[in-house]
């Protein structure tokens, strides 16, 4: 999390020790540092999944999962399916694509679940090296929202995919590829040297008839693949224009981070935390990112646009007393019932927290 209320990524190298432990004791698996519940909850769900898949495991071993950056703290179920590809390789002996990242949450059955920051995740996977990377296909809504806010050049940057199960991600970990994916995946990988020399060329490039080859044959070869499927949109002009509801609401809350602290505390305190350039960028960028967000959103940055112009205001012209003190206070709390009316009537409703996923 940064301080601007946006995320940032970055890649994390993992690795598995299998230890052999004395006796014909049940092997263990563990982290060998300290991580918070939900990735110990993630881990079991691993575990359960590993040992049904084969039948149980080799006895008599400890078996460790650990971080490169193994001092800084970790939670969060989001490398469960980097963790059953470790298992799965501990096992087998199966090598993975060093150049492959993967993200998400899975349950014993195998079956991927969303997670959090994956606009964040495929930037710190691609300044990370790494040329292809799964997401979980629940959150695909996140691939269109990166797209609509930066443009096609993410997905050149790195091959995205959906993930659904365990297999979709073993499919493409793998060194050994059925051969029409990796030849498409090949010629992706060669058009991206291409394209990343001078990002400004990334659209004319890919508007040749032979860059449109390449990425219908990627897609043929793997439905799954975003990268393909959202720049062939991209393309024909048909790519998504807004945000998905849950991206809009996160763009806005990102772009306005200040005013939104700022609502949560009393007039007084608003008035002198908030400084004008701070205030006078989120407002810039609250009418910036406004018609990129759904409709719905819209009555919520009109609020919190309102509510910024209150305090701006005050910032400019000072009063410290009087009549005109009480009128600000006044206007700041009917502002900011405002827009927390408009919020709670966003969150709250059926159909926007079905498409959430709340």
């Amino acid at each position: 999390q940064l301080s601007s209320g946006g995320e940032a990524g970055q890649v994390t190298r993992m690795n598995l020790t299998a230890l052999p432990s004395l006796g014909e004791s049940p092997s263990t698996l563990k982290f060998n540092q300290d991580v918070g519940d939900s990735m110990s909850k993630a881990l079991n769900e691993v575990s359960k999944f590993s040992q049904l898949r084969h039948g149980g495991w080799p006895v008599g071993h400890s078996l460790e999962i650990g971080f490169e950056d193994k001092y800084i703290g970790k939670d969060g179920p989001s490398a469960a399916v980097a963790c059953a590809l470790l298992l799965e390789a501990a096992i087998t002996g199966k090598k993975w694509d060093p150049a492959f990242a993967v993200t998400g949450d899975m349950n014993a059955d195998g079956s991927v679940q969303p997670i959090g920051g994956v606009q964040a995740k495929i930037r710190g996977a691609t300044k990370g090296s790494c040329k292809l990377m799964g997401v979980p296909v629940k959150n695909e809504k996140s691939v269109m929202d990166l797209l609509v806010l930066e443009g096609p050049a993410p997905l050149v940057g790195i091959t995205v995919f959906g993930i659904t199960s365990f297999d979709d991600a073993l499919l493409l970990a793998g060194t050994e590829r059925p051969p029409a994916l990796q030849s498409a995946l090949t010629d992706f990988d060669s058009m991206r040297t291409v394209m990343m020399k001078d990002p400004r060329q990334i659209v004319p490039l890919l508007r040749t008839p032979h860059a449109t080859q390449r990425l219908q044959a990627l897609l043929t070869a793997a439905p799954n693949c975003y990268s393909a499927k959202y720049l062939l949109l991209y393309l024909q002009g048909r790519g998504p224009r807004t945000l998905s509801i849950g991206g809009s609401i996160e763009a806005a809350q990102n772009s306005a981070q200040s005013v939104v602290s700022a609502i949560d505390h009393d007039v007084d305190a608003n008035v002198s935390s908030l400084k004008g350039d701070e205030l006078g960028n989120s407002l810039y960028k609250l009418r910036q990112v406004r018609p990129l967000l759904d409709a719905r959103v819209w009555p919520y940055v009109d609020g919190l646009v309102a509510y910024g112009e209150v305090i701006r205001g005050a910032l400019l012209n000072p009063v410290r007393s009087g009549a005109r003190y009480a009128d600000l206070v006044s206007k700041a709390n009917k502002a900011a019932g405002t827009v927390k009316a408009a919020y709670d009537k966003l969150i709250n409703d059926s159909q926007v927290r079905e498409e959430m996923g709340l």
